[in-house]
C-alpha cells in the first residue's frame, strides 16, 4: 500500500512537468492504475484531492494539471468518486479566481463536467463559495 501511494504522489507531481511527454506518461500511468483491479480507485482520488503547497499553488502549473486529471476521473468513473472532495480542492486551491486563466477554465471545465455526472447538488455547493461571482455562477446555470 505504502509503495504505491509514494508512486501515486510521484506521479501525480509529474502531471505538472513542463515536458509534455513526461505529463502525458503520468497521466496515462495514473489512468492506468485508476483502471486497475488491483487499485481501489478512492486510494488514488484522495491522493489527487490533497492540498498542494501554497507556492505551488501559485505558479498555475500544478493546480491546472490537477484539475484536469480529476475532471477526467470525474468523467470516467463519476459516481465512484466524491464529487464534494473535488470541489473542496478547487476551492482550497483558489482556482475560480486564481491568476492563470488555464487554471479558471480547468475549475470551470471540472465544475461543468461533475454537473453532468452529479446533477445540480454541485451548483448549489457553490451557491455561497465567494471565490465565485454571480456571473460564473449565472454562466453554470445557462450551461446546465
Amino acid at each position: 500500500g505504502s509503495l504505491m501511494s509514494k508512486i501515486i504522489i510521484n506521479l501525480l507531481a509529474k502531471l505538472a512537468d513542463s515536458k509534455q511527454k513526461v505529463a502525458d506518461s503520468a497521466e496515462l500511468s495514473l489512468l492506468s492504475l485508476a483502471h486497475s483491479s488491483c487499485i481501489d480507485i478512492s486510494i488514488l482520488y484522495n491522493a489527487a484531492t490533497k492540498r498542494i503547497r501554497s507556492e505551488e499553488a501559485k505558479g498555475g502549473r500544478t493546480c491546472k494539471a490537477r484539475i484536469q486529471f480529476l475532471e477526467n476521473l470525474v468523467a470516467e468513473f463519476g459516481n465512484n468518486v466524491s464529487w464534494e472532495r473535488a470541489i473542496e480542492f478547487t476551492k482550497s486551491s483558489k482556482a475560480f479566481d486564481h491568476r492563470d486563466s488555464g487554471v479558471r477554465d480547468a475549475a470551470k471545465s471540472l465544475v461543468l463536467t461533475l454537473m453532468m455526472v452529479r446533477g445540480e447538488k454541485v451548483l448549489r455547493s457553490l451557491e455561497n463559495c465567494d471565490e465565485i461571482s454571480e456571473r460564473q455562477l449565472n454562466e453554470f446555470r445557462t450551461k446546465f
